[in-house]
C-alpha cells in the first residue's frame, strides 16, 4: 500500500484499486496487513484500550530491568563489582551488551555447557528486545472510521497486536530475566556457570 503523509496528524492511502477488506481487520498482530480504501486517513492517536497501554508501559519497563540483567552477567564474568559494571556500560545498549557478554563468556568460559546455554539466553533476549523496538519505535495510530493501527520500518499500517500477544511478550523477556538472574546467583554459590568460573579470570 501506498500512504503519504497528509499533515502532521495523519497519512492518507492512495494505493489504486484497494478496497475495505473486514478480515483483515480480524488479524491482529504486527505481521496483520490493513486493508482501507482510497482516502482513508491514519491519524495520530494513543490506543483508547486500558489494558493495551499497560501492556506495553509493562514491556517498556521491564525491558530496562532485562538490560540491567546483562549489566549484572558482565559484572560476575569479569570479577567487577556492582557499580563498576554499571559505569562501566552505561552508554551501551542492548545489541552492544550482548555483544560485550558473548566475547567475555568466549573468553572466560570456553567451549562448554555454560557458553552453550549463555550463548542461547542472549539469542532469545535479542529476539525479545527486537519484538520490543518494534513496538517502541512504531507509529502508533488510529484509522479514520476504523481502528487503532501500527506502522514500522515497512511503513505499512496494520492493526495492532492483542493484549495476548503484548503479554506473551512480556512472559518471555520475564523468562529470559529471570534465567540470567538465577545464573548470576549460581555462578556465586552453584550452577552452570560455577565451575566455568573457577579459573583464573585472565
Amino acid at each position: 500500500m501506498l500512504w503519504r503523509a497528509i499533515g502532521p496528524l495523519a497519512y492518507v492511502n492512495e494505493t489504486p484499486g484497494v478496497s475495505i477488506s473486514a478480515h483483515a481487520f480480524d488479524q491482529p498482530g504486527l505481521n496483520a496487513m490493513a486493508k482501507s480504501v482510497k482516502g482513508t486517513s491514519v491519524l495520530h492517536a494513543l490506543p483508547t484500550d486500558e489494558k493495551i497501554l499497560a501492556a506495553i508501559g509493562t514491556i517498556a519497563l521491564r525491558h530496562g530491568q532485562l538490560d540491567n540483567a546483562l549489566r549484572m552477567t558482565i559484572k560476575d564474568l569479569t570479577g567487577v563489582d556492582h557499580t563498576e559494571a554499571l559505569d562501566a556500560t552505561a552508554r551501551d545498549g542492548s545489541r552492544e551488551l550482548r555483544e560485550r557478554i558473548r566475547k567475555l563468556a568466549r573468553h572466560r568460559l570456553g567451549e562448554g555447557v555454560a557458553l552453550v546455554r549463555l550463548q542461547a539466553l542472549l539469542t532469545r533476549a535479542g529476539r525479545a528486545t527486537g519484538q520490543r523496538n518494534k513496538l517502541m519505535h512504531a507509529v502508533w495510530g488510529t484509522e479514520l472510521d476504523g481502528g487503532p493501527m501500527i506502522s514500522d520500518d515497512d511503513h505499512e499500517f496494520r492493526p495492532i497486536p492483542s493484549v495476548a500477544e503484548l503479554e506473551e511478550l512480556d512472559h518471555e523477556i520475564v523468562i529470559i530475566l529471570d534465567a540470567l538472574i538465577q545464573a548470576g546467583i549460581q555462578a556465586r554459590h552453584d550452577g552452570f556457570l560455577l565451575e566455568a568460573l573457577k579459573k583464573p579470570a585472565w
